[in-house]
């Protein structure tokens, strides 16, 4: 039997658009996660699993596998998985949903008569027998060969109604837009994290921009240096005007191109890699002058040796050319600079450079955490 969104009552469209709302906020997967734990609640039902079928291998003997998140917790226990992985071609909407992208919700009854269901040896090993649970009715995430993904609800005691099918129906679009959006942020946080990772030998960080000049991703403070010197509108999660005009003027440019600011004692360097869907900026600040030793030591928890080493990543110096300046080897030097992020609770050289230019930039006071001297 069709059914739409037209078939509800007011207060069930209300708490379907307020789910809907909550779902586009969420930002990580744990997040997104808590508000599909509330589909029982909205939709009237005893339990809900969330998660992926993996089918086996053709012509494998291998059970299929569940990864899935319950609720109440654990309620969907090893056993119950054990079995629904041996018996999962038994189960009628899976095995519906394995056949491609479905748009509704799909109830058990849609399949088989509540007697065939009961007669089933999946129904007796994983959900009736032992669960008590009779009724279920689910809403297809993503779907591709080998993988399902699903939110299904399960109820002890009646089936699910066509007013349950319109509730999920209305719901599950938003439910399948907030997971792909979750995977994405985090797809992109992932190559961030490569990037930043790749090159922070150089003191860079990063971010990410989309075709709009929105900032969707940024490493450990490349974000505050670019509030720094361009001020308060990068906050709002777009580039600076001033960035965004070069950017989209040096687009089309072989090559990275740069943009580079002064404003003594540092200098902020920009490159464009244009990309796709992403382009990524490089932001890296320098010191246009040495940065004393001296006067790092005295204001932050550092020895004098990390001082020494911590003025030269300022000044842009990579941890072989610091060695060869203090005549120390390059373990030696990356031990150092282990230490200087550790007390300076920092992950990169931007972040150790943004706190050594912080501090030479600073009018002298009392010593601040001065620590003795070690080699």
């Amino acid at each position: 039997m069709a059914s739409s969104a037209a078939d509800l009552g007011s207060s069930d469209l209300r708490s379907a658009l307020g789910f809907a709302a909550d779902l586009a906020d969420c930002a990580d997967a744990a997040t997104l996660e808590e508000q599909v734990h509330r589909l029982p609640r909205i939709v009237g039902a005893d339990t809900i699993i969330v998660g992926s079928v993996h089918k086996p291998r053709p012509g494998s003997r291998e059970p299929a596998r569940l990864v899935a998140s319950d609720d109440p917790p654990g309620f969907f226990d090893e056993e119950a998985r054990e079995a629904f992985g041996r018996l999962w071609r038994q189960q009628p909407v899976v095995v519906h949903h394995f056949g491609g992208f479905v748009a509704g919700a799909s109830k058990l009854s849609d399949f088989l008569s509540e007697r065939e269901w009961r007669r089933s040896e999946v129904y007796n090993d994983c959900y009736g027998r032992r669960l008590g649970l009779a009724w279920e009715i689910s809403a297809q995430i993503n779907c591709t060969a080998a993988e399902l993904s699903c939110a299904a609800l399960q109820r002890a005691d009646h089936d699910f109604s066509e007013r349950d099918r319109s509730l999920l129906e209305t719901i599950a679009p938003h439910l399948r837009a907030a997971y792909a959006r979750v995977e994405a942020m985090a797809d992109r946080r992932r190559r961030l994290e490569l990037l930043e990772r790749g090159f922070e030998h150089s003191g860079e960080g990063f971010v990410l921009v989309d075709r709009a000049g929105g900032i969707v991703a940024a490493g450990p403070r490349a974000k505050d240096v670019l509030r720094d010197w361009f001020g308060e509108a990068t906050t709002r999660g777009s580039l600076p005007p001033e960035v965004e005009a070069w950017r989209r003027r040096e687009r089309g440019s072989p090559g990275p191109v740069a943009l580079e600011r002064r404003r003594a004692p540092r200098v902020l360097l920009l490159r464009l890699i244009a990309g796709e869907p992403e382009d990524a900026i490089l932001v890296a600040e320098r010191s246009t002058e040495a940065v004393d030793p001296e006067q790092l030591r005295r204001r932050l928890p550092i020895s004098r040796r990390e001082a020494q080493v911590l003025a030269l990543i300022a000044s842009g110096m990579m941890n072989a050319a610091i060695a060869h300046q203090l005549g120390v080897s390059v373990h030696t030097v990356n031990r150092h600079v282990e230490h200087v992020y550790a007390k300076l609770g920092v992950h990169n050289r931007a972040a150790a450079t943004a706190a050594a230019l912080a501090v030479s930039t600073r009018p002298e006071q009392d010593p601040a955490g001065a620590t003795d001297d070690r080699a």
